[in-house]
């Protein structure tokens, strides 16, 4: 029934409800303020600070009037060699679940990310496309298994730095600091076309949200005025209860530096182990020239694996999946860089003459052989082990298939025969 009557059908209900509603609130908001998980920084020397030393340098207003970096501080990072949190860094060797699985229900996730858990995963990271979002996903995750959860990665300009922050500090909450942040530049399809925002200097722009996300995640207040990023006032009123890991995907020399530079890690993808050394060197770059310490970064990969029977089955649907990657500039760059020139020219021409047949067959083998494993469960896993080998410190396990059960055979394989002792 409408018209001003609630769902009991009783006129002015709706009014009590909103009433009542809003004085819930106000006195949530009297209580919560008297709460200690609520965090009101402390005073303390701005030097000290684990805040991104050029957000301090950059933010104006009361909250920063005072103890600020000098201007042209060159070494404006050199403050933040956090060491990550052990959840990242803690072993060798570590094994985690790619979120969303192809052909999986959003419901059924957190099973299989419990019995992933069992074969000796410790964690699980989602990418965030044409959905589901990572937020729904990795919450429904968090109330049903204690694994460790990421981002890896999700698009840094379509939610503002607030929104960002506030994100990250419920799925902390909720996992109990379980939970580290990666946001990336994404592509121009799904930052212009899908969301109808600017797409330009995206290096820039992701810059300057990690700016102001950084002192958001910690609890400050924030007022920065950057070149694209704008952010008057804000604060979350529940901040993360442990400090939240951010790590940037990265492809290119310019944003591998970046990383270094400016994340507790970063997100790989689509690479062979042996490139890593040329990747985490431009990593490690970044990290010398602002004063940190490379090896305090995490590395996530997320790996192509399929364990399979039928490995040239597999190996058409990995050509499929691969070329519409290869047609964006940012990854067809990063081929180009990698050694692929002729494979990312022939996807490159293939695409702009919307021929996806054209552009799967200019995947060469070479490049499936390296970028992806596929074939039986000891050929997959010595890959994995190798990408380990290689500096990864979470290696996120993901299988192209569009039947989850090849997923879930895939994980299981990898999983026991290089995850730790599993879980009871």
């Amino acid at each position: 029934m409408s018209g001003g009557t609630g769902e009991g059908g009783e006129p002015g209900s709706d009014r009590r409800s909103r009433s009542l509603t809003r004085g819930l609130l106000s006195l949530y908001a009297a209580v919560a303020l008297r709460q200690p998980w609520i965090h009101r920084p402390a005073t303390r020397n701005r030097r000290s600070s684990p805040v991104s030393v050029a957000a301090q340098h950059r933010a104006t207003g009361p909250d920063h009037a005072n103890g600020c970096w000098p201007a042209g501080n060159r070494n404006l990072y050199a403050a933040h060699s956090i060491r990550c949190s052990r959840r990242l860094q803690g072993d060798a060797m570590t094994l985690a679940v790619s979120l969303p699985v192809a052909g999986l229900p959003p419901r059924e996730t957190p099973e299989l990310v419990q019995a992933a858990a069992r074969w000796g995963y410790r964690s699980a990271w989602a990418s965030e496309v044409a959905g589901p979002d990572f937020a729904s996903l990795l919450g429904a995750v968090a109330i049903a298994s204690d694994v460790d959860l990421g981002v890896a990665v999700a698009p840094a300009q379509t939610r503002a730095p607030w929104l960002l922050a506030a994100t990250a500090a419920s799925l902390s909450h909720l996992s109990e600091g379980r939970f580290s942040l990666g946001v990336g530049t994404s592509s121009e399809i799904i930052v212009a076309r899908w969301s109808g925002l600017d797409f330009d200097h995206p290096l820039d722009r992701l810059r300057e949200t990690v700016e102001a996300l950084r002192p958001l995640l910690d609890g400050e207040k924030v007022d920065y005025e950057g070149r694209f990023v704008h952010v008057r006032g804000a604060r979350i009123f529940a901040p993360p209860p442990t400090r939240v890991p951010l790590l940037l995907g990265a492809l290119n020399p310019r944003s591998l530096r970046q990383a270094g530079g400016l994340a507790d890690g970063v997100c790989l993808n689509q690479l062979g182990p042996e490139h890593l050394p040329a990747v985490l060197d431009e990593v490690a770059a970044g990290a010398r020239a602002v004063g940190r310490v490379p090896a305090d970064l995490a590395v996530v990969a997320r790996l192509f694996c399929w364990v399979t029977d039928d490995p040239e089955g597999a190996r058409e649907q990995l050509r499929r999946t691969f070329a519409p990657y290869a047609a964006v500039d940012a990854y067809n760059r990063f081929f180009e860089w990698l050694g692929f020139e002729e494979e990312a020219a022939g996807v490159r021409e293939a695409m702009a003459a919307r021929d996806r047949e054209a552009a799967a067959r200019a995947v060469s083998d070479r490049m499936l052989d390296s970028i992806a494993a596929v074939g039986d469960a000891d050929r997959v896993a010595a890959r994995v082990r190798a990408y380990l080998d290689g500096g990864v410190t979470t290696a996120a396990i993901a299988c192209p298939s569009p039947d989850p059960g090849d997923a879930r055979a895939t994980l299981e394989a990898v999983g026991t025969r290089l995850g730790p002792s599993p879980t009871k």
